[in-house]
């Protein structure tokens, strides 16, 4: 069952709940000291009222949302124009939502629970935008870091990293699905022996190319991370056909490690472009300092300014940050990444993070809020941001964050704040569809799957 929304009448109730309580654009993050010294009146008295104060309490709108996460998930569909539509899907804890190319299927972790060093979670496919729901599930359970992602409509994959569970009766490097899980078998040639780790896999849509990223051990006399084999490693980026056959293979240079934790080689998807790039992580192996670089088809190697990259689901564009938490729209379509600033974003100082200026977007009733997130599809771009709030009686306004949904489109200047959510991990941005518009996943705690987020949602509502 769905549920239809006014997006203008919920952007009223927004603004009413912030009316009275704080002025336009003001709040902090985390400036705490201030805030406790001084009484609500604050912000009355002073004539020229600190740009980003933190809104006083935690809005409404995000507590109705996380209420609703008591009785399952809930899937929210937006439009360019503001419409909302909502989809509960009672009783399940899905999270970590993404689309299919197409926009016509979602993949989800399903009961995500912290287990150790990692993560251990089902995973299903819900068909999009059927009422209700059908749903196909991954026959077995998720453990370690590695991530089943869309490569393509109907493709379904992840690298092992040599942590697996669930199906699998014969260990494999490299595993591989349709739309509704069932799996499909590929025999990569990729090296074998105890030395060789695969931890990413990839997809080339326009040759139907595999790209895989592998680590392989190597000695080193100088190694002071021996509770680890493949630390130090060599990353390689080796490109297959859609029977597995080696097309081509990149060694990159020993300065460069995959990224990694204590014990762990943490998974390394690596993103195939339309103009025929790989762009993988890595971690320089000096500096322990997180790096993007682009592998071109012949094998140079250019060095990539941001930190963070998200691929949108045509492939043709990806969301970007460098180590200032600067946001940008990246153009793949060419033979070199062209990088666009977000017109509307400024660099300011702000509260918790006074030592380095952060991106803000100015909003009228929720001060300036943090982009760290968007799905993008042609010119038209999703954007989440973060936001803090501090009700006077607490100083711990991290505890109080919440997401916002902003539209924005390429040949404009200003964005439209569309619909605010729950933070903490509890929204995930899964995409943009072919149709225009955007999902947003909203993750349930039906149960006791997660004790420590059942907790933090009776915190935040208000309830013992």
């Amino acid at each position: 069952m769905k549920r239809k929304v006014c997006a203008l009448s919920l952007v009223i109730l927004l603004a009413l709940t912030a009316c009275g309580q704080a002025t336009e654009a003001e709040w902090p993050i985390g400036e705490t000291d201030w805030l406790e010294d001084d009484p609500p009146s604050f912000w009355e008295n002073e004539p020229d009222p600190p740009v980003y104060a933190l809104l006083p309490e935690y809005p409404e709108r995000v507590r109705e949302y996380l209420r609703e996460t008591l009785l399952g998930s809930m899937l929210v569909r937006v439009s360019r124009e503001g419409e909302i539509e909502q989809f509960p899907l009672a009783g399940m804890n899905y999270s970590h939502g993404r689309l299919s190319p197409s926009g016509r299927q979602m993949l989800v972790r399903v009961d995500q629970d912290a287990q150790g060093d990692g993560q251990v979670s089902g995973y299903a496919v819900l068909d999009l935008p059927t009422d209700p729901i059908a749903r196909h599930y991954y026959a077995g359970v998720q453990w370690g870091h590695q991530t089943h992602l869309f490569l393509d409509d109907g493709l379904i994959g992840f690298a092992s990293g040599g942590v697996i569970g669930g199906q699998e009766d014969v260990w494999q490097m490299v595993k591989l699905f349709d739309g509704h899980y069932n799996p499909l078998n590929v025999p990569f040639e990729v090296p074998a022996g105890e030395d060789i780790l695969v931890v990413g896999i990839g997809y080339d849509r326009a040759n139907a190319h595999y790209a895989l990223a592998y680590v392989a051990s190597v000695e080193d006399e100088n190694d002071k991370f021996g509770w680890n084999d493949f630390l130090p490693n060599r990353l390689v980026i080796a490109v297959f056909d859609q029977a597995g056959g080696l097309v081509r293979e990149h060694t990159l240079p020993k300065s460069y490690l995959s990224p990694f934790e204590p014990h762990t080689v943490n998974a390394n998807n690596p993103i195939v472009t339309p103009g025929g790039q790989v762009i993988v992580r890595v971690v320089h192996s000096v500096e322990r300092t997180a790096h993007l670089r682009a592998i071109s088809p012949n094998g140079d190697v250019q060095e990539l300014p941001w930190t963070g990259l998200r691929q949108s689901e045509d492939g043709n564009h990806a969301f970007a940050i460098d180590d200032t938490l600067t946001p940008y729209i990246l153009d793949l379509t060419g033979s070199e990444v062209v990088a666009r600033q977000f017109p509307f974003v400024s660099m300011q100082t702000y509260g918790m993070f006074q030592s380095q200026d952060v991106p803000i977007i100015h909003t009228e009733h929720f001060g300036g809020l943090i982009p760290f997130n968007a799905a993008i599809r042609g010119d038209h771009v999703f954007l989440l941001a973060e936001g803090f709030a501090q009700p006077l009686e607490s100083d711990q306004a991290w505890r109080y964050n919440f997401h916002a949904l902003f539209y924005w489109d390429m040949a404009g200047d200003t964005p439209t704040l569309l619909e605010i959510f729950p933070g903490h991990g509890f929204t995930s941005l899964a995409g943009v569809c072919k149709e225009g518009y955007a999902y947003v996943l909203i993750r349930g705690v039906y149960g006791d799957v997660h004790e420590d987020m059942l907790r933090m949602v009776h915190d935040l509502i208000g309830q013992e």
